[in-house]
């Protein structure tokens, strides 16, 4: 408990240290959920004229930008996958509701203010709620505002962390623009019981 008071303490990652360098791509993605990569220099300019688009799909960006040691904090025991992300969007945005297939699912506000939406699993979604996208493994929710979802609003803001438990729904509202490193990790276990998914998205990979 002590370790993680202490690293709740620290300064964890550094806005200006991350987007220093203008002439390194990022990945925008737009309405047709095509990830399209970007210079830097460009990227508030586009999120400014297309208010439906957003950045994520970001490992290789942000992953020689974190310190290991620090993230190994994060990790679960036995832990055999890792993915690290950076979101982001401006105010307003309409971020989709996705499914958390990983067994630790951790938010990081580097700048921003966002609400977080979790949707319970027990919902008991319809086929027609919910979209399955093999291509890029997501799994997303189309909701009718008639009815009374199971969730939980949570409100955050820069320095906050959120740990989002597997198989929930969550939505992101970004109350100004913000910027979210996300972090991923599988356990043997929990990357079993998605492995009729995942061979399903390699499949389609390949024969595409």
């Amino acid at each position: 408990l002590l370790q993680i008071v202490v690293f709740k303490n620290k300064i964890y990652y550094d806005l200006e240290t991350i987007m220093n360098n203008d002439k390194e791509n990022i990945f925008i993605r737009n309405k047709m959920n095509d990830y399209i990569p970007t210079k830097l220099v460009f990227l508030e300019n586009l999120l400014k004229e297309h208010p439906t688009y957003y950045s994520e799909n970001n490992n290789s960006f942000i992953e020689d930008k974190l310190d290991v040691d620090e993230q190994s904090f994060l990790k679960p025991v036995l832990s055999i996958y890792k993915r690290n992300d950076l979101i982001i969007g401006n105010k307003g945005l309409d971020y989709p509701i996705k499914k958390m297939y990983h067994y630790r699912n951790i938010f990081y506000i580097l700048e921003g203010n966002c609400k977080f939406t979790l949707y319970s699993p027990n919902n008991n979604f319809s086929e027609s709620e919910t979209i399955f996208d093999k291509k890029i493994f997501e799994e997303s929710l189309i909701l009718d505002s008639n009815k009374g979802y199971k969730h939980v609003n949570v409100e955050v803001s820069k320095g906050d962390y959120i740990l989002i438990p597997p198989h929930w729904f969550l939505d992101i509202t970004f109350l100004e623009k913000s910027y979210i490193i996300s972090s991923y990790f599988h356990t043997p276990f929990s990357f079993m019981s998605n492995l009729s998914h995942y061979y399903s998205h390699f499949m389609d990979l390949y024969r595409s």
